[in-house]
């Protein structure tokens, strides 16, 4: 029998992505350009991954369902 903590990686539309994700990643990143979304569970933790670039920069980073930053 496997446990249910598998890693799992849901690429997602931005339209499929909670208002309060976008509009914290938004307000934090008003310039971000090609903005890839994903809705991710490692190690218990669920949330949502944007990677996108911003002033030449590839980067990416992780918020809660609430809109909260990780990290």
């Amino acid at each position: 029998m496997q446990a249910c903590s598998q890693d799992t990686e849901i690429d997602l539309k931005e339209s499929d992505v909670p208002p309060d994700v976008v509009a914290a990643f938004k307000g934090k990143h008003p310039t971000a350009r090609n903005v890839e979304w994903e809705a991710e569970k490692k190690g218990g933790q669920f949330y949502f991954e944007a990677d996108f670039e911003e002033d030449s920069l590839e980067l990416e980073v992780k918020l809660a369902p609430d809109g909260s930053f990780l990290k």
